[in-house]
């Protein structure tokens, strides 16, 4: 059973966690209480949803935000960037929720967090090394905190 359990563990085969449990808790129930419960919960149909509306949403808003830092002067290919991949890894993850591929949707929507959370502060670094306009500034930001909150919702889903 050791061997079936690490090989479990190692693939993150969570299918396979729950004979692992049956058979530790029928062997001794005391091992079966300090069995770690590390099978993440499916990801709900609705929650993901919101995620990929608000998502969308935030990405739009980037993109235009990138648009009035542009007429100002400002480098945006790097934000350009990351939004495109935000973009794209988007879609991925509308794709595998569409085609019900649960399998590969909690790691596309890790990687989607990671590119948010790296445009997020890309945002913050412009607001503290450039003097922007109010308008401006407080545009950077609110974008900069609806990723944050963005990348919040995807780590729950």
């Amino acid at each position: 059973m050791h061997a079936t359990l690490a090989t479990t563990l190692r693939n993150r085969y969570s299918a396979g966690l729950p004979q692992a449990r049956t058979t530790i808790y029928a062997g001794s129930p005391v091992n079966y209480r300090s069995f770690p419960m590390i099978m993440t919960p499916p990801i709900k149909e609705d929650q993901l949803a919101e995620i990929l509306l608000r998502s969308d949403g935030v990405l739009t808003r980037a993109r235009m935000i990138n648009a009035s830092l542009r007429l100002l002067g400002i480098n945006c290919s790097e934000l350009d960037t990351l939004a495109g991949a935000g973009s794209v890894q988007l879609a991925s993850v509308q794709e595998m929720s569409r085609s019900k591929n649960r399998s590969d949707l909690r790691t596309a929507l890790t990687r989607f967090r990671m590119t948010v959370m790296t445009l997020r502060d890309a945002y913050r670094d412009i607001l503290v090394r450039e003097d922007l306009p109010g308008e401006t500034a407080q545009g950077v930001l609110s974008v900069a905190q609806s990723l944050d909150v963005t990348a919040v919702k995807a780590a729950i889903a």
